[in-house]
């Protein structure tokens, strides 16, 4: 099946004789490619009820992987064919990763001045209840008014990159469509599944089944976005398959601090497939950015708190503090959490922990107590850094030949 959309594309122009490159926005219309498949090729695996009677998430599993669908169980259902909600969410993406580039580069370097806010008003959702469909012949009126203007079209004639940029960005188009996936007729998205999770608050451990795709704002959320409570200290992920070292995980809670395990017999989701096959995201690695973007969002708070108060007793601190977390912060910058592991953080984060508590009487004397008034967050990154150790390991050996011998 073939869909088209608008995609957006950034390229670089001199707008006037006397000036130097700009960002600029036009639009091309592109047929890309989403699959699709039968009920029976993509099979329900899992139905989780996310709020009761408001909203639900189904799960399938298509070419060995987990793709999900979100429902909503209230109100009135927008009439928007599923295809056309499908085209819509990957222009939205579009839309959102094309205003941030445009952010980046300097609002000044912007043509036409309004690209930025008409690609947010696209990205941002809307709660008008106009529908997708109104929206989205409204985005196609604006793009068709972009791609009229004379002096953009003039633009692109003068560009010597426009070529090159529209392939990269309909090779973006195309990414998001392959993450697509269209099950007797209804849009389905990769999706991470389900994880298991542990949590130690109103004196009980609780056991629980939750969906990924709701709780990754501990993970997924910008270093400088954080707040405090999205870094949930109290609480550790395992995945799915991962069930015997939860419960040895909540176990070893309960003994700790002598309060009793429970499970959620309330919103468990329903299975229509056994666990085992279904694909499981190995939580470690994702847990490790999590506890150093909480231990990175602690410590970075309390050093820019310093500044911000303007205590001149910071010209005279241990500058070493400031270095380990500017290193952390860096990795933090790229790290991707459900992707290849970096192996850079596990060091990074070690050596801001070391640094902090090389002297603790001087750390807390100098950051307010940090380590006993988050001791919470310090606490899970011990914990998580020791499941990161104890990781199953692949050791590879590679054979080298020897002069006059043969390699086998």
């Amino acid at each position: 099946m073939k869909l088209k959309i608008h995609v957006p594309v950034i390229f670089h122009a001199p707008v006037t004789r006397s000036s130097g490159l700009r960002s600029i926005l036009t639009f091309v219309e592109a047929e890309l490619d989403v699959r699709e498949a039968t009920g029976s090729e993509a099979p329900m695996a899992v139905s989780h009820v996310l709020r009761p009677k408001v909203l639900m998430r189904n799960f399938r599993l298509f070419d060995g992987r987990m793709v999900s669908e979100l429902k909503r169980l209230n109100g009135n259902p927008d009439p928007t064919h599923p295809l056309v909600k499908l085209a819509f969410s990957v222009e939205q993406e579009l839309a959102k990763t094309a205003a941030a580039e445009l952010r980046q580069g300097g609002l000044a370097n912007v043509h036409p001045r309004d690209a930025i806010d008409m690609l947010e008003a696209v990205a941002k959702n809307d709660s008008s209840g106009k529908g997708i469909q109104t929206r989205r012949d409204q985005y196609a009126a604006a793009v068709a008014q972009k791609t009229a203007d004379t002096r953009i079209r003039n633009l692109v004639s003068a560009s010597a990159d426009f070529d090159a940029m529209r392939a990269a960005w309909i090779s973006r188009a195309a990414d998001l469509f392959s993450e697509r996936v269209v099950v007797d007729g209804a849009p389905f998205r990769s999706s991470l599944g389900m994880a298991i999770r542990v949590d130690h608050a109103h004196q009980r451990v609780l056991v629980d089944e939750v969906d990924l795709e709701v709780t990754t704002a501990g993970w997924r959320v910008p270093l400088g976005q954080l707040d405090y409570c999205l870094l949930r200290p109290a609480t550790f992920y395992f995945g799915i398959a991962d069930n015997e070292d939860a419960l040895a995980c909540a176990e070893a809670i309960s003994s700790e601090r002598s309060i009793p395990v429970e499970s959620d017999r309330k919103g468990l989701p329903e299975y229509f497939l056994p666990r085992h096959m279904l694909p499981s995201v190995d939580m470690r690695y994702p847990e490790l950015v999590r506890a150093s973007k909480a231990v990175a969002f602690t410590v970075g708070s309390e050093i820019a708190r310093r500044f911000k108060n303007r205590e001149f007793a910071v010209f005279d601190d241990d500058p070493s503090v400031r270095y380990a977390f500017d290193r952390l912060r860096d990795v933090l910058v790229t790290a991707e959490p459900f992707g290849n592991p970096d192996e850079r953080l596990e060091v990074a984060l070690a050596d801001l922990l070391d640094t902090m508590r090389a002297n603790p009487t001087k750390t807390n004397a100098t950051y307010r107590n940090v380590l006993h008034q988050h001791s919470a967050v310090f606490d899970l990154a011990d914990t998580i850094m020791a499941r990161w150790e104890e990781r199953p390991m692949t050791i590879e050996i590679a054979r080298t030949s020897t002069p006059g011998m043969r390699s086998s």
